[in-house]
């Protein structure tokens, strides 16, 4: 109920339980307002304390004032840096205190045994309601010329907050004066009061200048990492699958390398069955939050093509080591090639897409993660040509299977050159990735490395007579074997050469950043970029592991086992660092570690919502200039052919 007074307050508060408040009057009295039910205005008493101070100058002006949770005391701070107790029962002062700083808001704690008061210079104290002096002292808040608020909160009042003039809401432990967090909830300007929910004590509301009240809740840690779960975990089992290819497939092999392989194989499947769930849980929970990223996040996109290149190392497994136990593995794997089939192909065409409709981050802004789309197509390529060439599989099965998996290259690696070109702008315009992304160039040797090793494979199966038992055509028949065979085979080794380019040049880069940053590695447990590096790696080894076959060369199986040692060093490292960032926490965001507290606002989605809407309206903007641009170019030319035929006429 809205109410007019007749004086100009310094302050009010509530009395519990009752329609009374206590009012600070401009002319330094303290009033008691008694609100009747009956009538909308409140009825003003007169002061219960001496009248004669109503309009004495020489008083004391009260600032502020808080009424004990049981409505028997009230406390009042002073333009005198003064702090009142009084007894509401008798209307006497029952103590008084002084301190060194101007008071400008002061808060009783719930049971009443603390007082909260803010001070200039950002100072925030818990005093005893009893006896006064100091108990804790909260930092870092900044107070200097306007009046702002403080209040305990949380469950037990386990928590203390106070607003501070940069925009900010500060919490802190109250016991412990420990600084929980700082919460940008308010746009440029002070914020000026703060007050928690009576009820939910995981919920507060703050005030600022800029006329809005924005609401904060405590949000479990668990939710704070399920909501940075991004889709780059997994390149995680994308690695640890490449690697438990190359370990079943590798030349020199020791007794026990095949149960290694297959402990690999047993990682990749766990870990792409807990982070498939995982990642659909949190779509599930913040939809907005994951179609936001999808569309604006250009690596976020991007990942998710490892969805379906880990698959597609799992059903090499199932080719490579079950068929012992009965040939229903080999038709299993089978299946699961053709179920990857659509997959694969919507990465391939409907990521890049998204990078261009609704991404478009640039030239400048291209990120080698735009191969991983290409590399899906091209694993699935490569897929086909394991289970043809392990899965014991009819001539009428294995021909769909080459076909699709050639046509799957033809999809992916001409675009995969159009993309390295891009790059290759990119970094001849001098906008080099930064910091850790620097490991991502390794993602480049992804599309010929992998191309390399499904065109060797595949020309492998057609070499064995695939397509002379099929016999369908003059393409697919016994007299085109020999040459796609052999030049299938021979554009494999070509690409595995520019391959090496890529995988030179990345780890160059990599080792250079590594040299002039050392502690670069000591941040590979803050985040996954370091995995960029395994899978890229591994099908280099792999198309090496497979030219040593089609070779005989005692060089290429030197040179993959040496790559391969490499390999395994490279994922046992990050596979450390990924262990030590999720114990932490600091893989996930929580950079207070899994016990810390952790609150989400209001402010933060609508941030997020103006963001989307300024890199929407800049797209918009970009698009209108573009057709500027080409109408006055063709105004131009339309001028000059005109002023060209004028010139004829004139001659």
């Amino acid at each position: 109920m809205a109410a007019r007074l007749t004086d100009l307050s310094g302050g009010y508060a509530g009395l519990p339980k009752t329609a009374r408040t206590i009012q600070l009057a401009k002319r330094r009295h303290i009033e008691l307002l008694q609100r009747r039910p009956e009538q909308r205005n409140p009825q003003l008493r007169d002061s219960p304390w001496d009248n004669s101070l109503k309009d004495n100058l020489n008083s004391f002006r009260r600032t502020d004032c808080a009424v004990s949770p049981d409505g028997i005391r009230m406390v009042a701070t002073t333009i005198s840096n003064e702090i009142l107790m009084y007894d509401l029962r008798t209307r006497y002062k029952l103590a008084e205190s002084a301190v060194d700083d101007k008071l400008t808001s002061i808060h009783f704690g719930l049971a009443g045994t603390q007082l909260l008061v803010n001070m200039n210079e950002g100072h925030v104290r818990s005093l005893s309601a009893a006896t006064g002096p100091e108990l804790v002292r909260y930092e870092g808040a900044q107070q200097r010329e306007f009046v702002i608020r403080s209040a305990f909160g949380g469950p037990v009042e386990h928590f203390v907050t106070s607003v501070s003039e940069d925009a900010k809401v500060y919490l802190w432990r109250r016991q412990t004066g420990v600084l929980v967090a700082a919460l940008e909830t308010h746009a440029a300007g002070t914020v000026n009061a703060v007050a928690w929910h009576p009820t939910d004590m995981g919920v507060f509301a703050s005030a600022g200048d800029d006329r809005r009240v924005k609401g904060s809740q405590r949000i479990a840690a668990w939710r704070v990492a399920l909501q940075n779960f991004s889709s780059q975990w997994f390149l995680i089992p994308q690695g640890t699958g490449i690697v438990a290819v190359i370990l079943h497939n590798i030349h020199y092999h020791f007794r026990g390398l095949n149960i290694i392989s297959q402990i690999f194989w047993l990682l990749t499947i766990t870990t792409l069955s807990l982070f498939l769930p995982l990642y659909l849980l949190r779509a599930l929970l913040y939809p907005r939050q994951v179609a936001r990223q999808l569309s604006q996040n250009l690596q976020e996109t991007a990942c998710l093509a490892s969805i379906s290149i880990a698959f597609t190392t799992i059903y090499q497994m199932i080719a490579l080591n079950l068929l012992p136990w009965g040939h229903g593995w080999g038709t299993t794997a089978y299946a699961m090639y053709w179920l990857n089939v659509p997959t694969a192909t919507a990465s391939c065409i409907g990521i890049p897409y998204i990078f261009t409709k609704l991404e478009a981050p640039g030239i400048d802004a291209v990120a080698p993660s735009v191969f991983l789309p290409l590399i899906a197509a091209l694993t699935l390529a490569a897929g086909g040509g394991v289970i043809c060439t392990y899965g014991e599989l009819a001539a009428d099965l294995q021909v769909p299977v080459i076909v699709v998996s050639y046509l799957a290259i033809g999809l992916a690696l001409p675009l995969s050159l159009a993309f390295d070109g891009v790059f290759l702008v990119r970094l001849f315009d001098k906008a080099y990735p930064a910091q850790q992304k620097v490991y991502q160039i390794m993602i480049l040797c992804g599309p010929p490395g992998q191309a390399s090793f499904a065109l060797q494979s595949l020309g492998t199966v057609v070499q064995r007579g695939a397509f002379a038992a099929y016999d369908t055509s003059s393409f697919i028949g016994p007299s085109g074997t020999s040459t796609i065979a052999t030049a299938s085979q021979f554009l494999g080794l070509i690409w595995w050469g520019y391959a090496t380019f890529w995988w030179a040049f990345a780890g160059i880069a990599a080792v250079h950043y590594s040299v002039t940053m050392p502690r670069a590695l000591l941040r590979w447990d803050q985040s996954l970029t370091a995995w960029s590096l395994v899978f890229p790696w591994g099908v280099y080894t792999n198309a090496a592991v497979q030219l040593g076959v089609v070779l005989n060369s005692r060089a290429f199986w030197v040179w993959q086992t040496v790559l391969t040692l490499l390999l395994v060093m490279i994922w046992l490292g990050n596979v450390v660092a990924t262990v030590i960032g999720s114990s932490t926490g600091a893989i996930l965001g929580l950079d207070r570690g899994w016990g810390g507290e952790y609150w989400t606002s209001s402010a933060e989605e609508e941030k997020r919502e103006q963001e989307e809407k300024q890199g929407n309206g800049q797209q918009e903007q970009n698009g209108q200039q573009q057709q500027i641009d080409q109408q006055q170019n063709g105004g131009g030319q339309q001028n000059r052919r005109h002023e060209a035929d004028n010139d004829m006429r004139q001659r």
